[in-house]
């Protein structure tokens, strides 16, 4: 009697809200995600009818976006296992339904977003493309599989991922950035239903994905991921830790970014191509900065940090008072370029944009991103500049500029970045 008396008890609830924020905020906290965040975002599928909520979450990468619905429980626990799952299970069902629904809006209503830090913002029908929709659901501790009859599979090739609350929060601590997250969200869509990993092991799942070269395919079974973050941690221990290090340096891209949020630069001087010159408010221009910096994965993160200290250091007794590198995308059309310089901010800001100019007209490219800071044994504080360059509107170019310029940009270096920095490789002039 004692025993059912006990199970019967109420157990003390948890606010559903402070759960839901708690989410949010370990997303946010991925450097400049809160930009790319939206908290209930609204359509209507008609002109003057009544706005309904998309989706809990919307997360928004330029043309990409992944829909979020949040299933929390009132219980911290669940005395009796088989009624846990099966709300588990219950919960699953209804928040698939809703991200399909979710789907559809996206590809057939106008999408509107009152955005703490954008202000209103608006995206027409289809203007956002969605591959990917999340369905985070607590299980509280209690191990639950998605149930075969719960596809993973969406309208139109898109996937459904399923994540339990504490892994969907360690997932984003160990990803870090958004475009981590959406190529691990691209690999983890080739599993099929027998490969699916139990709701509360996703690192099992994310070790094999890492130790894997970051490919997942169909052949997986949820067996083979069984005690691979063991493993991880363990046998390949001296990687992990190593890795775990060099991730520290990426701190100092987080700073970068935050300063761009704050950052109010000079734009007046500056030639046309500029985008000081393109009608642009300064909170634009910063989101167009920083919208490129955040697109850089973490282990490319991991790599300008090092080059921003080299060059930083060397900053320090350059003959010319300054030394910088550009970072190229893979499809080499664009490129960030940093400056250290020991000049005046005037005269380092006349530097910037004589380099991003001759960057882009030597190499071709369609945009140049600047940032420019002191060098490293500055004294006082540190300060930064940021820019962007269009060269559309550029102007014609001394042939004798050009031809040095040519010269200062001939080295060119491809490194074969791994997530295990003993595992990266360099070739010079390839």
């Amino acid at each position: 009697m004692n025993k059912e008396r006990v199970e019967k008890a109420p157990q003390k609830p948890l606010d559903k809200g402070s759960r839901f924020e708690q989410l949010l905020a370990q997303i946010v906290s991925v450097p400049l995600l809160a930009e790319f965040v939206h908290v209930n975002p609204h359509f209507s599928r008609n002109q003057g009818a009544t706005s309904r909520e998309l989706c809990d979450v919307l997360i928004e990468d330029g043309e990409f976006a992944v829909p979020l619905q949040l299933k929390t429980s009132l219980v911290r626990g669940w005395a009796d296992p088989l009624r846990g799952r099966k709300w588990v299970t219950k919960k699953l069902r209804e928040a698939r339904n809703q991200a399909v629904g979710a789907y559809r809006s996206l590809c057939g209503c106008e999408i509107n977003s009152n955005h703490p830090i954008r202000g209103n913002v608006c995206y027409a029908a289809g203007m956002l493309k969605c591959e990917h929709m999340i369905v985070v659901v607590t299980c509280n501790g209690l191990e639950c599989a998605v149930p075969n009859e719960v596809s993973s599979r969406g309208p139109n090739a898109t996937t459904i991922h399923y994540f339990d609350f504490n892994d969907f929060l360690s997932l984003c601590d160990i990803v870090k950035t958004l475009p981590d997250l959406y190529i691990y969200l691209n690999e983890r869509g080739k599993l099929a239903a027998w490969g699916r990993p139990l709701l509360t092991r996703e690192c099992d799942l994310y070790a094999y994905y890492l130790t894997h070269a970051g490919r997942l395919d169909s052949t997986i079974v949820a067996s083979d991921l069984i005690g691979e973050w063991d493993r991880l941690t363990s046998q390949n221990y001296r990687e992990y830790v190593e890795m775990i290090e060099a991730y520290k340096e990426t701190k100092v891209f987080t700073l970068l970014i935050e300063e761009v949020r704050r950052c109010v630069t000079d734009f007046s001087d500056y030639k046309p191509g500029l985008a000081g010159e393109l009608a642009l408010s300064q909170q634009q221009i910063n989101f167009l900065v920083a919208r490129k910096l955040n697109a850089l994965r973490l282990i490319e993160r991991r790599e300008f940090c090092k080059r921003m200290r080299d060059k930083m250091t060397l900053a320090d007794a350059s003959s010319i008072g300054f030394n910088f590198f550009a970072a190229f995308n893979d499809s080499r059309d664009s490129a960030i370029l940093f400056l250290a310089s020991r000049e005046p901010r005037d005269k380092r800001r006349k530097c910037l944009e004589t380099l991003m100019v001759y960057l882009s007209v030597t190499q071709h490219l369609s945009e140049v991103v600047g940032v420019a800071t002191e060098n490293l044994s500055v004294d006082g504080g540190r300060s930064c500049d940021f820019a962007i360059y269009n060269p559309a509107t550029a102007e014609n170019h001394d042939p004798d500029d050009v031809k040095l310029c040519q010269r200062l940009f001939k080295d060119i270096e491809v490194v074969r970045l791994n997530v295990f920095p003993g595992q990266s490789r360099r070739i010079i002039n390839p």
